[in-house]
């Protein structure tokens, strides 16, 4: 799995250099799919992804400014 990441990974500068976009955009648009990697990789191994504490909820909102 990590040599799969590592591929991944090494392959985006050469690969978006031919991509026509702005760089802001290339750059959401990869972390709005990692995040959704990551949340169904979450849901898929069971991971609980609820906030149980208050004082880590303050953390998230100050996160999310």
């Amino acid at each position: 799995m990590l040599i799969v990441a590592t591929v991944c990974l090494s392959t985006s500068g050469p690969l978006g250099k031919f991509i026509d976009m702005p760089t802001p955009v290339i750059i959401w648009w990869r972390s709005i799919l990692a995040l959704i990697i990551l949340f169904f990789f979450c849901v898929f191994r069971g991971i609980n992804l609820k906030v149980n504490n208050k004082k880590d909820r303050f953390t998230f909102l100050l996160l999310l400014y």
